[in-house]
């Protein structure tokens, strides 16, 4: 079914049988150009469920950003070096509106309950998060802040921060 977001006029893909996420899903995944890589599942409470496969993808975007569907896989290395070219896939389920899609240096005042997402393409910085009043880093990759949160500096241009609200 296709579910139209915040009026945005963006679609999310869901389609339901075996491994179908569920509308309680937040998606974030990036791809080679030339071999698809899944990278990571991130559900509301915060879990993380690595093994992820695409199975479509709409042929939708938004700064870059593009939404898909997604299944479990049965293998796959979180940790495999994923090259420079590389694209990131987004499922949101309804209720939920992309509020802002940054790139580097760039950032937005967050509220609480906001999820915040962040994709790169650097190697070993996957799901960094900084804010503005701390200076290190977090490896959390999806999750709840009440403050500014903005992209990681000094690494790839084409690095995005994705904040998704209610």
């Amino acid at each position: 079914m296709a579910e139209t977001l915040g009026g945005l006029g963006i679609t999310s893909i869901i389609r339901a049988g075996k491994g179908a996420l569920t509308l309680d899903d937040i998606v974030i995944r990036r791809t080679n150009a030339a071999t698809l890589f899944p990278s990571c599942l991130c559900s509301e409470n915060g879990e993380t469920f690595p093994d992820i496969d695409l199975l479509a993808n709409a042929e939708l975007s938004m700064l870059g950003v593009v939404l898909g569907e997604v299944r479990p896989a049965e293998t796959y290395d979180i940790d495999a070096t994923i090259s420079n070219n590389v694209f990131v896939y987004v499922l949101l389920p309804t209720m939920k509106t992309i509020i802002a899609v940054l790139y580097e240096t760039a950032a937005v005042n967050v509220l609480k309950g906001d999820h915040v997402g962040v994709s790169t393409v650097d190697a070993g910085f996957w799901g960094k998060i900084t804010y503005t009043d701390a200076a290190a880093a977090t490896d959390t990759m999806m999750g709840s802040f009440g403050r500014s949160v903005s992209a990681v500096t000094g690494h790839a241009s084409n690095q995005k921060v994705m904040l998704v609200r209610y």
